[in-house]
This record gives C-alpha cells, structure tokens and sequence, in this order.
C-alpha cells in the first residue's frame, strides 16, 4: 500500500529537508484532482523553486495556487511578487487574500 502524497507533504512541512518535501509534492501534484488543496499547502514550494532558480516553475505554481482564490493560494502568490521587489501587484494579492477572507466569514 502506498501511501498518500498529501500526507507526506503534511507530515513534512514542519522538517528542513527540502528534496524529500519536493519530491512528495511533485508526485502529489501529478495525482491530486483538488487544486485548492494543492494551492492551500503551495507556499513552501514557491519558496523553494525559487530560491533554487526555477523562477518559471515558481511563477506557474503560484498563478495555479491564486487561481484558486484561496486566501493561502493568493497568499502565496503575494509572497512571491513581493520577494521579487513587485510591491503593487503583490499589494494587490494580499488585499484579494483579505477579501476572500471576509467573504467566507473568517474575519
């Protein structure tokens, strides 16, 4: 029996070990049909892709995750652009994270 993707990723979101995390949402990512989901625990590998210089794969990471419009997902992407020295756009992302806060009631 093999075991979740997903769950690994959670199991390791609180480790540093960036390969094992990576290689668990890799293969998440090619099984998961819930993007929400996927955009709700996006951030780390935004981070990583990133900073490992595969700016493009972090862009299209952080796109899929504020499609979504998860306040993580918009979150996420906001992070991004701001690292990136883009304030307004990012600016934007973070105000579009409260809205949909206050739209569901969590504010």
């Amino acid at each position: 029996m093999a075991l979740n993707p997903r769950y690994l990723v959670n199991a390791l979101s609180e480790s540093d070990d960036d390969k094992s995390y990576e290689d668990f949402f890799d293969q998440w990512l090619k099984t998961s049909p819930d993007p929400v989901k996927l955009s709700n625990v996006a951030h780390r590998m935004i981070s990583i892709y990133d900073r490992t210089g595969r700016k493009d794969k972090a862009t299209r990471l952080a796109d899929m995750a504020a499609k979504t419009y998860s306040q993580l997902g918009l979150c996420a992407k906001a992070d991004l652009l701001e690292s990136r020295g883009q304030i307004d756009p990012a600016l934007d992302g973070y105000a579009g994270s409260a809205n949909a806060m206050i739209r569901r009631g969590r504010c």
